[in-house]
């Protein structure tokens, strides 16, 4: 990324700095109004004023200026996916909490692209992580999908990662649907016709129809009852999903080594 002036700001900078006042929810309040003035007077760099964090390779995608150091959890970061412990960012506490109790909230630089996670310290227990936004991706890659599968899948992961649990639950029917028709199956069926239709042909086996079914009950659950759909109910089908998608897609690929 190529040096920003101070208060210009180029697209990747411009969208990792609003990411706190996107993310954060209690934006109207003070202290995280605070917060995201600390980030943003923080995400222009000259390279003669890099000295807190000099020594920090940071692959020239984000850059920070004078970071101050921070005590931080092991996390999964949500942007690159590398398991980091963070080093500097920044600190903020507010009392939204309706009990009054201070909530406390930290801006992590991940070590591996630089880009910032917010995260949101339980109220009980400060070395417990309550919230963390961006999430990591749940689910597992998928090689050798074609391009418009895995872009449902990634999808599918990108709304788990959101809290859009729901929404994920609902993606992971539609990536099997869509990959059934990539497959040979007629537009327009009905979702278990295309669970028969891959059996039938082989794509899943006997003892894998109730993994399908689950994500066939799991889609149906998430359209037509009131009650929302979990984190749970999303880990699992996601689990299921990309199981599925490594066995249709990923392991014939590399047996035809592509």
């Amino acid at each position: 990324m190529s040096h920003c002036k101070p208060n210009v700001f180029n697209d990747q900078a411009r969208a990792a700095c609003l990411v706190p006042c996107a993310l954060i929810r209690c934006w109207h309040c003070h202290a995280a109004r605070r917060l995201h003035r600390r980030v943003e007077n923080s995400l222009y760099a000259v390279p003669s004023q890099l000295t807190t964090m000099s020594a920090m390779d940071y692959s020239d995608r984000v850059t920070w200026k004078d970071l101050p150091s921070l005590e931080c959890a092991r996390i999964t970061c949500g942007w690159c996916g590398v398991l980091v412990k963070p080093t500097h960012g920044f600190r903020g506490t507010h009392s939204c909490d309706p009990l009054h109790r201070p909530q406390h909230w930290l801006v992590g630089v991940c070590t591996a692209c630089g880009r910032p996670t917010i995260l949101m310290i339980d109220t009980l227990n400060p070395h417990i992580i309550a919230q963390q936004m961006p999430q990591h991706r749940m689910g597992d890659d998928v090689a050798h999908l074609p391009e418009s599968i895995g872009a449902l899948y990634d999808e599918a992961r990108d709304c788990a990662g959101v809290n859009a649990y729901t929404a994920a639950v609902l993606m992971c029917r539609k990536v099997l649907m869509n990959a059934s028709v990539d497959k040979g199956a007629d537009p327009g069926r009905k979702f278990v016709e295309y669970v028969d239709w891959l059996e039938l042909h082989c794509y899943t086996t006997a003892n894998m129809k109730d993994w399908v079914d689950r994500i066939r009950k799991g889609g149906n659950a998430a359209t037509h009852e009131v009650a929302a759909q979990s984190l749970e109910d999303a880990r699992e089908l996601l689990q299921f999903t990309g199981t599925l998608l490594q066995l249709i897609y990923e392991l014939p690929g590399r047996a035809a080594g592509k």
